[in-house]
């Protein structure tokens, strides 16, 4: 089914409603095996990095048998976003095919996967020690690089992403996210008892990330995915918390508020993930409440991107002839914009579990969201499927009580949680988890 197995019983009617209307627009927006960043009728092609995003949400939700389908996709195509190559592609796909796997657990389709995602890092590599303009050309992205001469740079990747980079030159989303999928290849190649690739892998990683270090000491470029999903920033967590409050005081009112209606929210919600991570729900629950309080079709929790934006940078002229098709007067946005869909869907299903991997073993958070007016009552979560762990738990007001169905594992309640909260925590026979 389209919700998957996940049963929510929360005490906010609005959270519920909003993390189940993610899936169901996320269902909606797919055309066969691909996923598109709006309305299919405003912009009918698939664009890669949306759809990653989109991909990772809908197998974080569960529904397994649906991310398999899209993974082909994702696994073929190196480089281009929609129409243009673009130098984080290789690693957006990597991350997202990557996170499908770890929900499946599946060996075949782990060995499906395997040769994808080793051309995959082997193109990252190439980026990171290749200043030869226009290099490479692949004929499976369909679009020659001759006229992309910036596409990389030697110790850390160049490029060009949504007017992104900054004065040093450098694609910031390029160079963050191939560190994650650098690290995600190696588990991969672990996995598949690649150790040769796994160690080369994680060195290229850890020479990425001291170098990315060392530029970042005069721009600090990693507000939406510096601890989620890069994990780059985890040794520099005061200093993500640090920039992202300054960030939030120019950008808010007293009240939590923006100053300004952001053109679109996917940066907001995930700068709010990295808010999650540093143990600070009460940025996450302003940002959440102020995306519900300005819908773009109040009661079905959508969000917008700027129709301008995408008729003027991305879509040719003859896709500009959507508005006619919509039932709007006078369209002011494009709606449902799935990027932020996902990005909404993953931020609440984080809030509810997730699996820290800073520390010396995983651990699962459970209950990071939660507002503290919610522990008055009991709060029931059942068939999370986290990192392909089924996650039941249940607070009773005084207690946790915490199931899980695969790998044991460390368990700690969310900092909202009091201290000393006692958690009982019960390891289920272990299974493969049902595709829904």
């Amino acid at each position: 089914g389209i919700l998957s197995s996940l049963i929510l019983d929360l005490p906010d009617p609005q959270f519920v409603g909003s993390l189940k209307a993610q899936i169901t627009h996320l269902m909606m927006g797919l055309v066969g095996s691909r996923t598109h960043p709006s309305d299919p009728i405003a912009y009918p092609l698939p664009r890669f990095r949306d759809g990653a995003y989109q991909l990772v949400a809908l197998a974080h939700a569960g529904n397994l048998d649906v991310a398999k389908q899209l993974s082909p996709y994702f696994a073929e195509n190196d480089f281009s976003n929609s129409t243009l190559p673009e130098a984080d592609i290789p690693a957006l796909g990597i991350w997202a095919l990557s996170e499908v796997a770890n929900s499946l657990k599946q060996p075949d389709y782990d060995q499906w996967l395997w040769p994808h995602m080793r051309r995959k890092a082997e193109i990252i590599g190439n980026m990171l020690s290749s200043n030869r303009p226009g290099y490479p050309i692949f004929t499976s992205a369909k679009f020659p690089f001759a006229e992309n001469t910036d596409l990389q740079r030697v110790d850390l990747i160049a490029g060009k992403m949504d007017k992104s980079s900054g004065s040093i030159g450098l694609d910031p989303a390029a160079n963050i996210m191939s560190y994650r999928a650098l690290e995600d290849a190696a588990t991969l190649a672990d996995r598949l008892r690649h150790s040769e690739d796994a160690k080369l892998w994680r060195s290229q990683a850890e020479q990425l990330k001291t170098t990315w270090q060392k530029a970042n000491q005069t721009q600090f470029t990693a507000f939406t995915n510096g601890l989620w999903p890069s994990g780059i920033a985890e040794g520099e967590r005061d200093l993500m918390a640090k920039k992202l409050q300054e960030r939030w005081e120019a950008s808010r009112d007293a009240t939590g508020a923006f100053r300004q209606t952001p053109p679109a929210m996917q940066y907001q919600l995930a700068e709010a993930h990295q808010w999650l991570l540093l143990n600070q729900p009460e940025q996450v629950w302003s940002t959440l409440k102020w995306a519900w309080r300005n819908q773009a079709s109040p009661g079905l929790y959508t969000w917008w991107s700027d129709r301008n934006e995408l008729d003027k940078s991305l879509a040719p002229k003859s896709f500009s002839q959507w508005q006619r098709f919509r039932g709007w007067v006078n369209p002011p946005h494009l709606t449902p914009h799935y990027w932020t869909a996902a990005e909404m869907l993953l931020l609440q299903l984080d809030m509810l579990a997730y699996i820290d991997h800073s520390t010396s073993s995983p651990t699962l958070i459970v209950g990071a969201g939660i507002p503290t007016a919610w522990l008055k009552q009991p709060i029931s979560i059942k068939g999370q499927l986290v990192e392909g762990n089924l996650v039941n738990w249940i607070w009773d007001g005084k207690q946790m009580n915490v199931q899980i169905k695969g790998e044991p594992m460390k368990v700690k309640a969310g900092s909202v949680f009091p201290p000393g909260t006692q958690i009982k925590v019960e390891i289920l026979p272990k299974e493969l988890p049902q595709s829904k």
